[in-house]
């Protein structure tokens, strides 16, 4: 099944913004998968793919001293909800897709992606444009959900979600990366409650793919 442009914009543009919304919890996720992430981000470009709100590139930017970081989301309404917050944190709002990302060869030092990848059924097409725009020895880091949890497998029959959300694997993950030049890892992630791992419930995928 190729990605529904139509059906992702109409399901975002629809009243998913809520204003005042805090991104700090999202450094206990990081953290889970970078271990230094002071030092993995600073003074590096960034790039977020399926920023939504940029609550992510808000965080990084505040708390990593990044060189540059860029938020990139289809919808442009995700990003204009944040726009004063992200402008102060000097995050850089774009509008466009994972397809075809707008942006030279060999742009960024890293690619970063929160529950975006398990969109793309199409997910070659998407990592060949995420190594394009990486430099050598550029890095993607990613968070995705786990098939494994029972509540991202309740979510994916019964909850609204996006038309065109599935459940990726993560040898799925990791083959496109490696047929796509990187030198790939996936991590079984749960930040929030570390003992789910070893009830092989973890949460959450964490992504490491370095550019060869």
């Amino acid at each position: 099944m190729s990605f529904d442009y139509g059906r992702e914009q109409e399901f975002y543009q629809s009243a998913r913004l809520s204003a005042g919304r805090s991104h700090r919890h999202l450094e206990l996720y990081l953290r889970a998968l970078v271990a230094d992430p002071e030092t993995i981000f600073g003074s590096k470009r960034v790039l977020e793919i399926g920023a939504g709100q940029a609550l992510y590139s808000r965080m990084i930017a505040e708390s990593f001293a990044p060189r540059q970081v860029i938020a990139l989301d289809l919808v442009p309404a995700q990003l204009a909800a944040y726009q004063a917050a992200n402008m102060a944190a000097g995050v850089f709002g774009v509008g466009g897709d994972c397809f075809h990302l707008p942006f030279r060869d060999e742009s960024f030092d890293i690619v970063f992606g929160s529950l975006i990848l398990h969109r793309f059924r199409e997910l070659e097409k998407v990592v060949k444009e995420v190594y394009r725009v990486l430099r050598t020895d550029g890095l993607y880091l990613g968070i995705e959900p786990s098939l494994r949890n029972p509540l991202h497998l309740y979510r994916q029959f019964f909850a609204d979600h996006s038309p065109n959300e599935f459940l990726l694997t993560g040898t799925r993950v990791r083959t496109a990366f490696t047929r796509s030049g990187f030198q790939a890892e996936v991590r079984r992630l749960a930040p929030r409650f570390p003992f789910v791992c070893r009830l092989g419930l973890a949460t959450c995928m964490g992504v490491w793919a370095e550019k060869e």
